[in-house]
């Protein structure tokens, strides 16, 4: 299974006052079951001995605007489920036990007949039973179970490729596309639309009669609107684009490859955060869709090369000496990349030790989020780049975006996108 990458990205605050500060939450879901409790919630706390715990739940949190939706006694009902499992998380319940109490809450809003996400394989064969044989239920179940504990206990042994290819395979035979199941389970999100891209055409996935027309009319806004980022010379690195939701103001958007050879890409959009409560377009997320596309630009595989020649390297492969990302790390980030590894913990969700990290650099980066590793910093470079005006400064953090001015093609891209943007 393809890993998704780069999750992201920035929550723009446009209340008066905030000086354009950016708010980060980067979130992904484990099927590891130590963890998965403090995943879900997502509501964390620490305290003076630097032990993270849970703040309690509200449903309008878990759930959101579909709270709504409820009557009184089923939002009775859902709150009741809701208090055990903050109970559970103040308490000493196991990872497992909390999980279990999710399980039953997800299973109580669904018989309300509200979408949930799925949290596993399992639960997929559940929530769509016709779509499965009995003994394609089983072998998916049995082949998840060995991935959990492979996944823990030797993460990057060739048996753990293996069973995702089996899962990729069985997910298909049934009629489903692996990545958007596992887009769903790692990511705690819904799908609301998905849309083939091809040749700079949008095409819609699906019945578009199960889908209320004012819906779809956001979602078609919402993905024309990334399609007038793209430059036309780009449109080929893009299969997808998919509306999502993972809740208001969680990730806001994020890119994934549709195959290893990094050819082929999806957008996904969160349409909860690009629009505002009366249905509006939120401006802001203009920003957003700058950011993905700063990582499209520089992830591809026209950026990447095979052999190792001293080049900056991430777990997507080996960075072309003249690829923008490559440069951009030899000019910035030799000086604080030691620094940085033994500062920033890559599995750290919470950005904690990037914020960290980030306090003492703020000369050199153009936002919080940006000193979590150098492609977060490529991209959110980029989007300063296209939506501000050319910096005049001279700290680090202002040479970065001025950087991106002494590269021709870029400075034509900056143009033609401010110019479909009315910028």
């Amino acid at each position: 299974m393809k890993r998704i990458i780069l999750v992201m990205l920035i929550s723009i605050m446009v209340m008066t006052g905030c000086q354009g500060q950016t708010a980060v939450e980067e979130k992904k879901r484990s099927l590891e079951e130590s963890v998965v409790a403090s995943e879900l919630s997502g509501q964390t706390d620490t305290t003076e001995g630097g032990q993270e715990t849970l703040l309690p739940w509200s449903l309008e949190e878990y759930i959101g605007d579909a709270v709504t939706e409820l009557t009184d006694l089923q939002r009775e009902e859902a709150e009741k489920a809701l208090n055990r499992i903050n109970d559970a998380e103040s308490g000493a319940e196991k990872g497992v036990e909390i999980e279990t109490l999710y399980q039953e809450l997800d299973q109580l809003l669904r018989s309300f007949g509200l979408r949930v996400p799925i949290d596993s394989f399992k639960t997929l064969t559940k929530v769509k039973p016709e779509a499965f044989t009995e003994s394609q239920k089983e072998k998916l179940i049995d082949l998840e179970k060995q991935i959990q504990i492979l996944e823990q206990d030797d993460p990057e042994s060739e048996a753990l490729k293996e069973l995702n290819l089996l899962i990729e395979e069985l997910l298909r035979s049934c009629g489903f596309d692996p990545t958007d199941v596992m887009d769903e389970i790692q990511m705690h999100s819904i799908t609301l639309a998905k849309f083939t891209f091809e040749r700079g055409k949008i095409g819609f996935v699906g019945d578009t009669e199960q889908i209320e027309e004012s819906e779809m009319e956001k979602y078609r806004f919402l993905v024309n609107r990334a399609k007038i980022v793209i430059p036309r010379d780009q449109y080929h690195l893009l299969k997808y684009f998919l509306v999502n939701t993972d809740g208001k103001d969680e990730v806001l958007a994020y890119v994934s490859q549709e195959n290893e050879e990094s050819n082929k890409w999806r957008m996904v959009l969160d349409c909860n955060d690009a629009f505002d409560d009366k249905g509006k377009y939120i401006q802001e997320y203009d920003e957003t869709i700058v950011h993905e596309f700063g990582h499209l630009l520089s992830l591809n595989e026209n950026q990447m090369q095979e052999k190792i020649t001293g080049t900056y390297e991430n777990e997507d492969g080996i960075l072309a000496e003249k690829s923008y990302l490559n440069e951009f790390f030899q000019t910035f980030w030799i000086d604080v990349y030691q620094e940085h590894q033994l500062q920033v913990d890559p599995q750290d969700q919470s950005g904690d030790s990037a914020y960290v990290f980030y306090e003492k650099h703020q000369d050199l980066f153009v936002s919080d989020y940006a000193a979590t590793n150098p492609e977060e910093d490529f991209a959110e470079t980029f989007r300063v780049f296209i939506c501000k005006e050319k910096p005049s400064g001279e700290q680090k953090q202002d040479q970065k975006v001025l950087w991106m001015y002494k590269q021709e093609e870029l400075v034509t891209m900056r143009e033609q996108i401010r110019q479909r943007l009315n910028k």
